[in-house]
């Protein structure tokens, strides 16, 4: 009994370790957005790893030129950025040429919000809106990690060891919530208006 007892608990520290595994990631990111004074490099990453996933998504390399979707990817992108984008701008049979463009208008469109605001505004936006962004995408994150382990022991009835299946569906779950985390940042940045200011609507 006391074996079994021991073989719980060491089982239930190991789930409890990928969780502080994870909770160590998130919080230097935590950490490093509130002891920054100037998230702006930071921040064209998070634009640029997110304009680069729709690119991939809708124009991969692998695939004929003829069956990417440039409309979509356009209208994904001016959906994003919040600002009009002409489809035939981004025509082109590179891949490569294609991408630059692409990450090009989201710089443009970052600079344009910087202007709008004004640096030191901006720095305060940025910190502030990832930190709520990051907080509330944990959250949820924690919430389904509760509820994998919860259920996760059935996996044993299809002869898979449950920890590994927890280990392997966790990490899926956290690389979504990164993806997640930095695209819902980069679209409420471009969407963020001050207090009394005019909304700016795309035209």
């Amino acid at each position: 009994v006391e074996a079994h007892n021991f073989d719980i608990r060491k089982h239930l520290l190991e789930y409890d370790n990928v969780m502080n595994q994870q909770r160590t990631v998130v919080y230097d990111l935590r950490n490093k957005a509130l002891s920054s004074e100037d998230m702006s490099a930071t921040v064209l990453e998070a634009i640029t790893e997110t304009i680069e996933d729709k690119v991939a998504k809708e124009a991969d390399p692998g695939i004929h030129r003829e069956e990417w979707n440039l409309k979509g990817l356009v209208d994904e992108l001016a959906f994003v950025l919040m600002r009009p984008l002409r489809h035939e701008d981004f025509e082109t049979d590179s891949h490569e040429e294609l991408s630059e463009r692409a990450k090009a208008a989201g710089e443009q469109a970052y600079h344009g919000r910087e202007s709008e605001f004004g640096p030191e505004v901006m720095r305060e936006i940025e910190r502030h809106l990832y930190l709520y962004t990051l907080d509330e995408h944990w959250r949820d994150h924690l919430y389904e990690l509760d509820h994998l382990k919860a259920g996760i022991n059935l996996r044993a009835y299809g002869q898979r060891d449950p920890l590994i299946e927890y280990k392997k569906e966790a990490f899926t779950l956290f690389e979504a919530l990164v993806r997640e985390t930095r695209e819902d940042f980069v679209q409420r940045l471009f969407r963020v208006q001050l207090e009394g200011a005019e909304p700016v609507q795309p035209r």
